[in-house]
């Protein structure tokens, strides 16, 4: 199974969404794929808290990234850093 393409919908247009499938499938069609609309939504939210929640962690334990090394340290013309 390959990888699915991400596709970014905001509310209102997974709500429009949702709409226009409620009139062409049967109510238990449309409420099973309104439960995994929303369960998507809701996995999408919890990673991106997520990410956020790692970046965060990670600028307290190192600080902020305002430099390279290589742009601070001058190195002698026949050093080169691995």
């Amino acid at each position: 199974m390959k990888t699915p393409e991400r596709i970014d919908l905001d509310v209102k247009q997974l709500d429009a969404l949702l709409k226009r499938v409620k009139e062409l499938l049967p109510p238990e069609d449309y409420e099973l794929i309104k439960a995994m609309a929303d369960t998507i939504y809701l996995l999408s939210q919890c990673v991106d808290n997520k990410a956020a929640s790692i970046r965060r962690l990670l600028r307290m334990l190192f600080g902020a990234t305002t430099e390279k090394t290589g742009k601070t340290i001058i190195l002698p013309k026949n050093w080169t850093v691995v």
